[in-house]
């Protein structure tokens, strides 16, 4: 088993971008290592609309480029609570959480900012326990971070605005 630090990239509440990466001390695990094994919902429009990107897949929660996102459907509209699940790859220590918000200009809003969330972690993808929980500055434009103690995990989920109908 690797001892490893977990970083992540994600987005929120309605509009989500992640990137994601688990780190060995300071090498990080990301893109390819990190697969997208569950999401609440998606808006998987392959196409451009009025000559802009109409595509925001949970798999591009992980593909490292700060100029994508995921993004939960809204029409119809899906209602929180949003979560994914990523498969990490192998059993790793996982001691903590890093996320972006979206870098469209549309940073320091609701539509796509974490606020509110819940972190579980699996070593089976069946039975998780939760990590940690809190809140993250809804209106912050850089990377968060949250630290939790370490845990034994293959699987990583994160659900944002945990408890809501």
């Amino acid at each position: 088993m690797k001892r490893s630090r977990f970083i992540a990239a994600f987005f929120s509440v309605v509009f989500v971008f992640m990137i994601l990466s688990v780190g060995t001390f300071a090498t990080e695990l990301s893109g390819t290592a990190l697969t997208v094994v569950g999401f609440s919902s998606e808006h998987n429009n392959p196409v451009l609309v009025d000559g802009e990107n109409d595509n925001y897949a949970a798999s591009l929660a992980v593909d490292g480029n700060p100029a994508t996102f995921w993004n939960n459907e809204w029409d119809p509209q899906a209602l929180p609570p949003h979560y994914i699940i990523l498969d990490l790859g192998s059993t790793v220590y996982v001691n903590g959480f890093k996320y972006l918000p979206r870098q469209d200009g549309n940073a320091g809003t609701e539509n796509g900012n974490l606020g509110k969330y819940q972190i579980m972690v699996s070593t089976d993808n069946v039975t998780y326990t939760e990590a940690s929980t809190g809140s993250f500055d809804a209106a912050s434009q850089t990377w968060s971070t949250a630290d939790f103690s370490t845990v034994s995990a293959r699987y990583f989920k994160l659900d944002v605005e945990p408890g809501a109908t």
